[in-house]
């Protein structure tokens, strides 16, 4: 069912910025998506950004924590236990391409990552938002 792992980034740069960031380092192609939605009682709204790059074998997206709408001073988030995270990278099959050290060294490279830590999805209460 979460057949990937998550990584919670805090970042201040624009989503595309870091996407293009990142595909300079990993050597990966994130291209913007549609908007994720996620409709929640009493006409809540989740709208997340979303870049994705994608080969045969493995699939690494971008995910922006905080909603792109927001509804007065209520901020909505992917995942609300999360919130000090900006970003999420969800990765599938990098195993083949990529050790988990090297992915970890060159976010860690990344001089606009403040923090980047794998998290742990059996701790998630709202990991059910992370399935699309």
């Amino acid at each position: 069912m979460f057949d990937f792992e998550l990584f919670g980034l805090i970042c201040t740069e624009k989503e595309y910025k870091l996407a293009w960031i990142i595909n300079q380092v990993l050597k990966v192609r994130l291209i913007k998506q549609n908007d994720l939605e996620i409709d929640f009682i009493g006409n809540k709204k989740l709208v997340i950004s979303n870049f994705l790059s994608e080969t045969e074998n493995t699939s690494i997206r971008l995910l922006k924590n905080k909603s792109i709408l927001s509804e007065g001073n209520d901020m909505i988030y992917l995942l609300p236990e999360q919130a000090n995270f900006d970003y999420f990278i969800l990765a599938r099959g990098y195993e083949e391409q990529y050790n988990k050290d090297h992915i970890r060294s060159a976010f860690q490279s990344i001089r606009q990552i403040s923090f980047m830590q794998r998290l742990d999805m059996n701790k998630i209460k709202s990991k059910h938002n992370l399935l699309f």
